[in-house]
């Protein structure tokens, strides 16, 4: 079963914050949520990451497991907005687009867009979905199990500087 989840980088304080992707319509009213349709709402909308957290109810005990359920809605940087890919890196880390991937360059070799030598091993960013279930992409993701040898090491966004070649 396919697993929908979403990241972002929070405008307000750039944590990264992981959960359901959300179009949020402002008005002086407050917050409303829009789904699946843009026309109709003069508002302005924000992108948002909603955060479910659930808690042992205080009234009672671990052996009858009520939960209060929270949601927090962080409003996030829409560049920064990726898809999780359904898989999860060599580590058990799960993979979103826009991550950067470690990989041994002895085992791929393969170049690309994407594909930078850099001290013996092949940094790659990760592609959208749609890229990847399409089998549009090239070097590393050709590959069925790619994401089992991959390491997680950081994203496109904090850290672009893995992708540049060393001298």
């Amino acid at each position: 079963m396919w697993e929908y989840k979403f990241w972002g980088k929070r405008l307000d304080n750039g944590e990264w914050v992981y959960g359901d992707l959300a179009n949020i319509a402002v008005s002086s009213l407050g917050l409303a949520i829009v789904t699946g349709c843009d026309e109709g709402f003069a508002e302005d909308t924000v992108l948002c990451i909603i955060t479910i957290k659930t808690m042992q109810h205080p009234y009672f005990s671990n052996a009858e497991p009520y939960a209060i359920i929270e949601n927090e809605y962080h409003i996030v940087d829409p560049v920064t907005v990726g898809q999780f890919i359904g898989q999860r890196d060599a580590n058990s880390v799960e993979i979103y687009e826009g991550n950067i991937v470690k990989s041994d360059d002895s085992n791929w070799g393969y170049g690309g867009d994407y594909d930078k030598k850099h001290d013996g091993y092949l940094y790659t960013a990760v592609p959208s979905i749609d890229k990847l279930l399409s089998g549009e992409c090239d070097g590393l993701f050709k590959n069925y199990q790619w994401y089992k040898s991959c390491e997680v090491v950081g994203n496109i966004h904090d850290n672009p500087n893995l992708l540049e070649v060393a001298e």
